[in-house]
């Protein structure tokens, strides 16, 4: 009919921004877990992940996240770089002594070290085993297995000696 409505119509437009997303990284050892703990949105989606990750190596992770009210998702991920520092590894020495002597406990490996049952000199009464652990004290990291030092104390000789009596200018054997 060629009829124009007399009053217009208006629809409204709401645009809601989409997330913008913000993530933590950091460094561990090797065997620790890290908590990987986003920002900017209701849920998350890390790829690669969940959010609390053990990885032997370093590694990226990458999230997206969600208004749930808008139902908007981030237009950009946010990356989670993770450095992953070795564990020391230990070595130490091993020996025998004589009873009574010292001996000196000398582990590689590492920074620091703590010696279970003694120092770095030890002079126990019988054969006697350490066990040594080791920090790297730039990460922090410590050893997660112990190194032995395994010791063996050797009895010292107990003398006799015979005695006798003798005339002048005759011969006594010891």
């Amino acid at each position: 009919a060629g009829c124009l409505s007399q009053t217009f119509a208006t629809s409204n437009l709401t645009v809601n921004p989409n997330p913008t997303i913000t993530v933590n990284s950091g460094t561990i050892c090797v065997g620790q877990n890290f908590t990987i703990n986003p920002n900017g949105a209701n849920t998350y989606t890390i790829q690669g992940g969940s959010a609390v990750i053990n990885p032997p190596i370093n590694a990226n992770y990458t999230v997206i996240g969600t208004n749930t009210i808008t139902g908007c998702v981030s237009q950009a991920f946010a990356t989670s770089s993770l450095i992953v520092n070795p564990n020391p590894i230990i070595t130490v020495n091993s020996g025998a002594i004589c009873a009574g002597q010292n001996f000196t406990i000398n582990p590689n490996g590492a920074n620091t070290y703590t010696i279970q049952g003694g120092n770095a000199v030890v002079s126990p009464p019988s054969n006697t085993s350490y066990t040594v652990i080791g920090t790297n004290t730039v990460t922090g990291c410590r050893s997660q297995a112990f190194a032995t030092s395994n010791l063996t104390v050797n009895p010292n000789p107990i003398i006799t000696v015979n005695n006798g009596a003798i005339c002048v200018g005759q011969n006594f054997t010891i």
